[in-house]
């Protein structure tokens, strides 16, 4: 039978009902102001490094004064017990982890005037687990609870954020890629000649610099601050992608220095 509906035959954009859920497209991306910070990432709560934290805070006030903000780029926590993926080893405490995640920031927070975190993948799964939105500054509000750190404390459920500064060439994009190169500082030259700045990325866990294929920027891996020991897949499996390292970046007035496990000389340095 023919259809008795009216044909409508100019039908706008505008008329059509499109769901409203545009929560987070309106975050701007968190900027660093004045191009002096220390730079560190993937923690993983509960198996954080706490010598190389206690380094990172050392080596910025006794060599850095001037440098009073600290970012933390990705993978705060672990989670591992909200992974997806098959478990193994010990799991964690949900509430350890968020305590000791809190303990951590306000710790650090006591040295610094501002702290910037933005997202990682293992902070994202909390969302995951709930199949919801569940974004990063609702993990830090049931981790700290009332007691927050002294520090102002800026938090962006964006995986990257900027460092500014008057010159354009210091300028720098500081983030947790999706994606990474086992061959240092490849994906963060890749992403630097793309954004037109100096990038600075985590998630690899491991160290190194290179340029840009354009040679006008540079990309740095930073390495991680957690203690792989306690990572129980690396213990138990063989694989050819590279080791893992620990280290920390401090950009002054837009340069960088990188400090690292096993190649930094802590003697001399006093740490």
């Amino acid at each position: 039978q023919p259809s008795t509906l009216p044909m409508r035959t100019n039908v706008a954009f505008a008329d059509i009902a499109v769901p409203e859920n545009t929560r987070g497209f309106d975050e701007a991306p968190l900027t660093i102001k004045g191009g002096n910070v220390l730079v560190f990432c993937d923690t993983h709560v509960p198996h954080h490094n706490r010598l190389m934290l206690k380094r990172a805070i050392y080596i910025t006030r006794r060599y850095f004064p001037h440098v009073e903000d600290f970012a933390v780029i990705g993978d705060s926590w672990d989670f591992n017990l909200l992974s997806r993926h098959p478990k193994d080893g010990r799991q964690e405490d949900l509430d350890e982890s968020l305590e000791l995640g809190a303990e951590l920031y306000r710790n650090v927070g006591d040295y610094f005037s501002r702290a910037h975190v933005c997202n990682g993948n293992h902070d994202a799964r909390p969302g995951l687990k709930l199949d919801a939105p569940f974004s990063l500054k609702r993990v830090f509000n049931s981790a700290f609870g009332q007691g927050w750190p002294t520090c102002q404390m800026n938090i962006s459920n964006l995986d990257y954020m900027y460092v500014d500064h008057d010159d354009p060439t210091r300028k720098w994009m500081i983030g947790h890629p999706s994606h990474y190169n086992g061959a240092a500082g490849t994906t963060a030259a890749a992403i630097a000649d793309l954004e037109q700045m100096n990038v600075a990325t985590a998630h690899s866990h491991v160290i190194g610099m290179q340029q840009s294929k354009s040679g006008k920027y540079i990309g740095i891996d930073v390495g991680h601050m957690t203690d792989d020991s306690r990572h129980y897949y690396i213990r138990r499996r063989m694989t050819k992608f590279s080791r893992w390292n620990a280290g920390f970046l401090i950009i002054s007035n837009g340069f960088p220095h990188h400090f690292t496990e096993r190649w930094s000389d802590w003697a001399n340095l006093g740490c």
